[in-house]
């Protein structure tokens, strides 16, 4: 019993959401579009982090200030489940995980390109993402909701616009409906689930294909 409340406790939204609109509309099947492999990458992003720190401090303070910033769990305020959601799919938010992103490929000496060790890795996953989601594609009628992280919405938008083949519709103009859905499914989320999730910050965006 104590195995199955720990594994309770840092359950993400994939199941928190993803798995309870899966129930609500009887689908019999979720696909995982995401990859971790090895790839292209040369360093970690833990490894650019730390020689960012050490050896540029100024763009250091410049990229990471704002992202250690806004995962700051120290504040005593309750919010909903939809405020918080509100709040992680604010336009002004996703465009600064995107900002800070891209900035990484300044992170370098004259030798070295430490940022881009990591970087072509970030953009390697996101564009094999993008590929799987359009596998998933059968027919112009397809609606497909993907549940992803911050810092994936705005290069897979990009990635997805730009294809010719979806109409990108953002989680911010359907959270209401959205949480009309789901309300008596998550009648039973306790306390700790609102208090944990921030960390995972984890996305939803409404993707239709053209």
């Amino acid at each position: 019993m104590k195995a199955i409340c720990i594994n309770v406790v840092y359950i993400s939204l994939v199941f928190q959401i993803g798995f309870r609109i899966a129930a609500a509309s009887e689908h019999k099947k979720l696909h995982c579009i995401d990859w971790m492999e090895p790839g292209v990458a040369k360093r970690g992003a833990g490894d650019v982090y730390v020689w960012a720190k050490e050896n540029q401090p100024y763009l250091f303070k410049n990229i990471y200030e704002w992202l250690e910033s806004s995962t700051d769990q120290s504040s005593d305020e309750y919010l909903s489940i939809l405020d918080m959601y509100r709040n992680c799919n604010k336009e002004t938010t996703l465009k600064q995980h995107h900002i800070s992103n891209i900035n990484l490929a300044r992170i370098k000496s004259a030798e070295e390109y430490v940022g881009m060790d990591w970087l072509l890795w970030w953009y390697q996953r996101n564009l094999i993402m993008f590929s799987n989601l359009a596998d998933l594609v059968t027919s112009s009628d397809e609606r497909i909701l993907l549940i992803v992280g911050s810092g994936h919405v705005e290069i897979l938008s990009n990635f997805l616009e730009e294809s010719g083949l979806f109409k990108v519709v953002f989680i911010a103009d359907e959270l209401s409906r959205l949480c009309v859905v789901l309300s008596h499914r998550m009648r039973n989320i306790e306390p700790p689930f609102a208090v944990r999730e921030p960390l995972i910050v984890q996305l939803i965006l409404n993707y239709r294909v053209r």
